[in-house]
């Protein structure tokens, strides 16, 4: 699953079976599921922690379809 630290990062986070409980692990979704696990955020270099996530990049990232102004009366 892919969340965000609150800087608009993303992170993927992934849950591995221990046989008792599930074991979350952070890694840099740029690298995808090769990568290395990260406990800061490679860009603001925040401590991560899955709880402190977002599910959606901060609003400033958030794509908004362009709207044509509109034209003025001659």
């Amino acid at each position: 699953m892919q969340l965000y630290c609150p800087c608009g990062y993303a992170i993927l986070v992934t849950g591995h079976w221990t046989g008792e409980t599930y074991r979350l692990e952070l890694r840099d979704a740029s690298a995808g599921t090769q990568g290395e696990t990260i406990a800061r955020c490679p860009q603001c270099c925040r401590p991560l922690a899955a709880q402190d996530l977002e599910r959606l990049p901060p609003a400033e990232f958030h794509w908004q379809p362009e709207v044509p102004e509109p034209k003025s009366a001659p």
